[in-house]
C-alpha cells in the first residue's frame, strides 16, 4: 500500500490520471484496492508565462506619454510545435469589449490596427514583441497577448499604463506670513492622467511617521480624459509649537506604479538657534532681531562682538544663524569658530625694537649728518 502512495505521488507530476477506490463489504481499509487509469500526454504545448514592458526610460511598470516603449509577449512550445500567428487584443478601462490591434504571422509584415495604427514600428520581425514609438494615454488598458500554433493555443494578459506627466513642482505655491506665523499650501494642476491618488499630510521629520492626512480638495474630469485637481491647506504655529521639525508632504501616486510626484515643504520655516549664542567673556556682543516662529533667532539672524578696554577680540568678529548653530559669517573661516576676548600680550623683544627706532629717528633729527655725536650712545636690543 505504502509503495503505491509513492506512485500516484509521481505520477501527478507528470501525467494526466484517473484513480477510484474499490472497498469491499465487510472489510477494513487495509483491504482496499486501488484502480488508476493514466493518461500521458504526447507532447507539451505552447505556454504563454508572461507579457513584459519596457519603457525609454528603463521603466517596466509604466511608460509616459510621448516616450518610447515596447511590449514582450514572452511565451515557450514544444519542440515539434510552429507559431502560426501572435495576435493582441485591447480593452479600453471599464470596457467590456476587446478590439485586436496588432497581429504577427510568418513570412508577412505585421499589420497594427486601431490604437496602434500608425504608431508601432510594423518592420519588427520578432513575433513576441510589440515596438511602440511614441506611447500615448490612449493606449492606457488591458492587453491580451494570443500565441496560436498547429497544436493548440495559449494566452495571458498584462495592464498597460500611460501617465501624462503634468504636475511638476511649479503647480505648487507656498506662503509663510511672517508676523502671524501662517503657512499656507496651495496647488493647481491641470492635465494628469490617470486619476491619481493622494498621499499628503503633516509629517514629522524626527520620528519620520505623519501626524495628520490630507485629501486633495477637488479632482475634475477634462474632456480630454485628463484630470485637474487642487489642493489648497492653511496651519498656523500655535497648533504646532510642541513639533520643531515638521514638513507639508504631499505626492500624486498612480496606484499599481512606483510613479510619484508632489513637495516636502518644510513648514513655518527653520526652528532657529540657541537664544544665548557662545560669550566671548569680558566683552559684550549686539544681535539682531529676527526671529523664528518659535521666538527664536532664526536663520540669517547676526550677532557682533567686541571687547572691553586692554582687550583684544580673537576669533570671529560676527556669528551668523546658519542651519541652527552659530557660525563664524565666513563661509572659509579658518581660525577658532567662536570669538572670545583676551588680555593683549606684550613681545618683549618687539618692544626693544620699536625703542631702539625711535631713538635712532630722534638722534637723526637732532644731529644731522656731518656733524659729531656726542654723548649718545644707542642701546642695540640682545638676542
Amino acid at each position: 500500500m505504502r509503495k503505491a502512495r509513492f506512485l500516484s505521488a509521481w505520477l501527478i507530476t507528470s501525467a494526466f490520471f484517473h484513480c477510484f477506490i474499490l472497498i469491499p463489504r465487510g472489510s477494513v481499509t487495509d483491504g482496499t484496492l486501488f484502480n488508476c487509469f493514466i493518461l500521458i500526454p504526447r507532447s507539451l504545448g505552447v505556454v504563454v508565462s508572461n507579457i513584459g514592458l519596457l519603457s525609454e526610460s528603463n521603466r517596466t511598470d509604466y511608460a509616459l506619454q510621448g516616450e518610447h516603449a515596447s511590449l514582450h509577449c514572452h511565451y515557450q512550445t514544444a519542440p515539434d510545435e510552429t507559431v502560426s500567428s501572435v495576435r493582441w487584443e485591447f480593452k479600453h478601462r471599464g470596457s467590456e469589449e476587446s478590439d485586436e490591434v496588432y497581429v504577427w504571422r510568418p513570412n508577412r509584415r505585421p499589420v497594427a490596427r486601431g490604437i496602434f495604427f500608425g504608431r508601432t514600428d510594423v518592420s519588427n520581425t520578432d513575433p513576441s514583441v510589440i515596438i511602440i514609438r511614441q506611447a500615448h494615454m490612449d493606449m492606457e488598458g488591458k492587453y491580451r497577448c494570443v500565441v496560436q500554433t498547429n497544436e493548440m493555443s495559449g494566452y495571458t494578459d498584462f495592464q498597460l499604463i500611460v501617465i501624462v506627466d503634468a504636475c511638476q513642482e511649479n503647480v505648487w505655491t507656498t506662503e509663510l506670513d511672517m508676523d502671524t506665523c501662517a503657512d499656507t499650501i496651495y496647488m493647481h494642476c491641470v492635465g494628469l492622467f490617470p486619476k491619481p491618488s493622494a498621499s499628503c499630510g503633516v509629517y514629522n521629520g524626527d520620528t519620520s511617521t505623519f501626524l495628520t492626512s490630507a485629501p486633495f480638495d477637488r479632482i475634475v474630469t477634462l474632456r480630454n480624459s485628463t484630470y485637474e485637481i487642487t489642493l489648497t491647506n492653511q496651519y498656523f504655529i500655535r497648533d504646532w509649537t510642541s513639533y520643531t521639525n515638521i514638513y507639508f508632504k504631499c505626492f500624486f501616486v498612480i496606484d499599481g506604479t512606483s510613479w510619484r510626484r508632489g513637495i516636502t515643504y518644510k513648514l513655518f520655516g527653520e526652528y532657529g538657534c540657541d537664544p544665548v549664542p557662545p560669550q566671548p567673556g569680558p566683552g559684550t556682543y549686539n544681535m539682531t532681531e529676527e526671529k523664528s516662529c518659535w521666538n527664536r533667532p532664526r536663520e540669517g539672524a547676526m550677532v557682533h562682538y567686541s571687547c572691553n578696554s586692554s582687550k583684544v577680540l580673537r576669533g570671529p568678529e560676527t556669528l551668523v544663524c546658519r542651519n541652527g548653530s552659530w557660525l563664524p559669517e565666513s563661509p572659509t573661516w579658518a581660525g577658532s569658530p567662536e570669538p572670545y576676548c583676551k588680555h593683549q600680550q606684550y613681545n618683549i623683544m618687539q618692544i626693544l625694537q620699536n625703542s631702539y627706532q625711535r631713538e635712532m629717528v630722534r638722534g637723526y633729527q637732532n644731529h644731522p649728518p656731518g656733524q659729531a655725536v656726542q654723548n649718545h650712545t644707542a642701546i642695540q636690543p640682545q638676542v
